[in-house]
């Protein structure tokens, strides 16, 4: 088995004189004659102590890849499934993407993570930079405009790997800022005062799996209920406040009450009814021969993720009023963070059908 490389294997490669940028450009026989290789290859293989290097750093990335190394020959898959088909007790151990966190270690009983953790203070953190980019982005793609509303699909089996980043995204946009408390549960949502923010907010639709809806549900709560603090702020330039008065004034025209109306037009966060899974598109896209345009699936699947939650109203829809279609407009391409390398987006029928659909 040949020794692999990531980053901090790159970071050692140029310590060691060559040169990172060419590093995965050559054929495989060359890496065997590369001095990266060959120093993996001595204490991974041969068994040479790594005592003997001198680099503080590099000697710490040689311990880190013996480790890797050894998850990777010791999987214990088979052992594991000998275990629980017999009943007996199989360890449990973090899931996650094996190449973007090559330490969680396998044939074990998978758990996720506290969802009431979401987003991690680091993931809140990366969220900042992964947010800059989106924008970055964005002006690219509009002459140089910033964006005034965005639209992200929150998964979760994604948000369990990436512990938050994408939740963290839709904070740094409304310009929200987590409580955690001392064991890392997120207790509530701070509106960051405009003074602080130092750039407009950004609104944000979302758009949430079932799964999702069931699994972070607190989050859901917390990030409502700040999304209708917003929506009721009175603060120059706030767009969540200012897109909730317009739709609110076409419920009005539409004869819903005052109050009824702004609470409707607050919602952000929409999913399938309470107890609906699935959005229908899979087999309506791949039944081509029934349709000729794209809007029948799109109607559907308005149709089908119309159901809002906020943190009095769970799954409502407005009637003939589609909120989530009123709130996409103009939002553009929405945002989806897929940390799993080993799968491309392609290969999953999911990723047409919720990111698909709502773009």
């Amino acid at each position: 088995m040949r020794p692999s490389c990531s980053s901090w294997g790159l970071r050692s490669h140029r310590k060691l004189g060559g040169d990172p940028d060419e590093f995965l450009a050559v054929e495989a026989k060359a890496l065997a004659s590369s001095p990266s290789y060959r120093l993996l290859h001595e204490h991974l293989r041969e068994g040479r102590p790594t005592s003997g290097i001198a680099d503080p750093a590099l000697r710490a990335d040689v311990e880190r890849a013996a480790n890797l190394d050894r998850l990777l020959v010791e999987t214990g898959e088979a052992e594991a499934l000998l275990a629980g088909l017999a009943g007996r007790f199989v360890a449990p151990g973090p899931g996650g993407d094996p190449i973007r966190n090559p330490e969680v270690p396998s044939g074990r009983n998978l758990f996720p993570f506290e969802p009431d953790k979401v987003p991690t203070r680091s993931a809140y953190e990366a969220g900042a930079a992964a947010l800059g980019q989106l924008v970055d982005a964005q002006k690219a793609a509009h002459g140089g405009a910033a964006p005034r509303k965005l639209a992200f699909s929150l998964w979760s089996s994604e948000t369990m790997r990436h512990l938050g980043v994408l939740e963290a995204q839709v904070l740094h946009a409304l310009g929200l800022r987590p409580v955690w408390n001392e064991g890392g549960r997120v207790v509530r949502l701070d509106i960051i005062p405009a003074a602080e923010l130092g750039r407009p907010r950004i609104d944000a639709v979302l758009q949430v799996t079932s799964l999702y809806r069931d699994q972070f549900d607190g989050f859901m709560r917390l990030l409502a209920d700040a999304i209708e603090r917003l929506a009721a702020l009175e603060e120059p330039g706030n767009p969540v406040a200012a897109n909730s008065r317009l739709i609110a004034d076409k419920l009005i025209a539409a004869g819903r009450p005052r109050n009824e109306a702004a609470r409707l037009a607050a919602l952000r966060l929409f999913s399938n009814e309470p107890g609906d899974y699935a959005t229908g598109l899979p087999g309506a896209v791949l039944n081509s021969t029934t349709w000729e345009k794209e809007a029948p699936l799109a109607e559907s699947f308005l149709t089908r993720m119309q159901y809002g939650y906020g943190s009095r109203d769970w799954g409502v829809a407005a009637g003939s009023a589609n909120l989530f279609a009123e709130h996409l407009r103009g939002t553009g391409q929405p945002s989806w963070r897929a940390p799993l390398r080993c799968m491309g987006c392609s290969r999953r029928t999911t990723s047409m059908s919720i990111w698909g659909g709502s773009r």
